[in-house]
């Protein structure tokens, strides 16, 4: 495929700015998939379309060769609650999810225009898809829906993140998630002292959890994310909750990890005490081997744009795609800072070269395809 013309960054930041003013928490992103449908009908792609799972899916038609697919997910980890403000520098803008990610759903419809702006056929078709539930306990389910369509994997799949500028992701970090319940007959804090107290099951249920001793190598973490319980000051809880987030460079120490949870639980049953804990949530593991020649490709050209490329481990849609074995690179677009908060901040300057990275892995991804096959068959 030709060179793409230079995308009009203008018109990407406002996209990006547009899309981040419209709330799409996980589970609830559909004000923001009818913005980005509209987008794309804007450009003149046909058939643009919303899916059962509520992944927007388009495509620009090309020749006869594999297809390529480019995604950006939809949803945020902010509430619809979250203050959507912006602040503005002549180099950078600041609010809730501008970098991670609207300006990846920008960067998208960017990309678009460039193509179509070209007026020339790709080697083959290209697909467009911002997919919901990315974030939280979303389990990736749009990138999982969005496999399903293809019978075999495009050629390549670019996975879009605003924020990481250089980071190539070449490993999946495995996910499990876990809800602990507590239940207890609970009853007043005076006339029944001694019962059972679902908060303080849990309370120390937690801190039995956080004594379990993670290995420096693999890396493993332990996070409890969220606990809740009780009516009143003076009552004993008759319920609690709390949700673990673990994870792990390695797929067998987070089994292990796992189930060093469930044991800490079978520690503090007890009669009269009902204890339930059920996953909520998992991601994959998975690695891109090293010789791959996409990641060979995109560290080449990353270097080259004067961005030392560095491969991290990371979980994000194209975690699904790794595990799965599909061609996959997920790259970001600019440098940023605080990432999932209300100061989220994308700089604009590194952004002409986040898009002329992206701009340069589309248009020579055909050729690498090609020679891969090449080299294959010779051996």
């Amino acid at each position: 495929m030709n060179r793409l013309p230079d995308p009009d960054l203008d018109q990407l930041i406002e996209w990006a700015i547009e899309l981040q003013q419209i709330p799409a928490p996980t589970f609830h992103e559909n004000q923001r998939a009818s913005h980005l449908k509209n987008c794309f009908e804007e450009l003149g792609i046909n058939h643009v379309e919303i899916d059962h799972t509520g992944n927007v899916i388009c495509r620009i038609p090309g020749g006869k060769a594999d297809p390529l697919l480019v995604t950006a997910h939809l949803d945020t980890v902010h509430s619809s609650e979250q203050s959507l403000q912006i602040s503005r520098t002549p180099f950078s803008i600041t609010g809730a999810g501008i970098g991670d990610n609207s300006l990846g759903l920008a960067a998208m419809l960017a990309l678009a225009q460039s193509v179509l702006a070209s007026q020339t056929v790709p080697d083959g078709d290209i697909w467009f898809a911002g997919t919901v539930g990315e974030e939280g306990l979303g389990n990736l389910k749009g990138i999982k829906a969005l496999t399903t369509r293809f019978t075999e994997p495009p050629h390549c799949t670019f996975v879009l993140e605003g924020i990481g500028l250089g980071n190539i992701q070449q490993k999946a970090l495995g996910v499990t998630r876990i809800r602990i319940s507590v239940e207890t007959p609970g009853g007043h804090s005076w006339s029944d002292y001694g019962s059972p107290s679902a908060i303080n099951i849990l309370v120390n249920l937690a801190g039995s959890i956080n004594d379990i001793k993670l290995p420096v190598q693999p890396r493993t973490t332990i996070n409890i994310g969220t606990i809740c319980g009780g009516t009143a000051i003076n009552t004993i809880a008759s319920n609690a909750s709390m949700e673990i987030d673990l994870r792990s460079e390695d797929a067998a120490t987070l089994t292990t990890i796992a189930e060093y949870v469930r044991k800490k639980v079978d520690l503090v049953k007890q009669e009269g005490v009902r204890i339930v804990v059920e996953e909520i949530g998992s991601r994959p593991s998975g690695t891109i081997p090293p010789e791959d020649p996409f990641l060979k490709f995109a560290s080449g050209v990353s270097n080259h744009l004067g961005v030392p490329a560095r491969m991290i481990i990371s979980s994000t849609d194209a975690s699904q795609l790794i595990h799965k074995g599909w061609p996959v690179l997920s790259i970001g677009l600019t440098t940023g800072e605080h990432v999932h908060t209300p100061k989220e901040t994308i700089e604009l300057l590194p952004l002409r070269i986040g898009m002329e990275f992206l701009f340069q892995l589309v248009a020579g991804a055909w050729k690498v395809h090609r020679e891969s096959i090449i080299n294959r068959n010779d051996h």
